[in-house]
Order: structure tokens, then C-alpha cells, then sequence
């Protein structure tokens, strides 16, 4: 669909392509699979959607990233507050 230009053009168009871009982040595999081939497809065809599909796709990563920081942060914060709380009650 996407690689013919009548139908890529209404495709584009449409509400398709920001539907994909929100399934991108699915639960399921296999649709996260789909929609990431599509939307690079899309990419290759559209200067638009492409900056907006690596914008969204820096975003997510950038979210797992920062939610990993933090709980390896808290981890360690909390641990520091333990051996503190040992000392005090030791």
C-alpha cells in the first residue's frame, strides 16, 4: 500500500501513519514489528513523517533510559540510606 504512490499519497494523508506511530510502543511483538517496518517504509517515502517517526523514536528511547537511570539511582540511593540507618540504630 504504502509503496505505490496513489495509495502512499491517501495513506499518508489519513490517520494511519500517527496510529502507527502509536502502536510502535504495543505490547505485542508482532505489531511492534509491523508498525516499525511500515513506518521506516514511511520514512524512506516521506521527509515529514520521517523527522517526526525519528523524533518519536528518540523520544521512547530516551524515556527507557532516563526509567532505567532512576531506578538504578533509587537503588543505590536507598542502599546508602540503609547503611546510614544501620549506623544510627547500631
Amino acid at each position: 500500500m504504502v509503496f505505490h504512490e496513489v495509495t502512499r499519497q491517501i495513506f499518508l494523508e489519513s490517520t494511519a501513519p500517527a496510529y502507527l506511530v502509536d502502536l510502535m510502543h504495543d505490547s505485542n511483538a508482532q505489531v511492534r514489528k509491523v508498525c516499525d517496518t511500515t513506518l521506516d517504509i514511511i520514512s524512506e517515502f516521506d521527509q515529514e513523517w520521517a523527522t517526526k517517526i525519528r523524533l518519536e523514536k528518540f523520544r521512547w528511547h530516551n524515556s527507557q533510559w532516563l526509567d532505567m537511570i532512576e531506578g538504578i539511582l533509587f537503588y543505590f540511593a536507598a542502599k546508602k540510606f540503609c547503611s546510614i540507618l544501620k549506623m544510627v540504630v547500631f
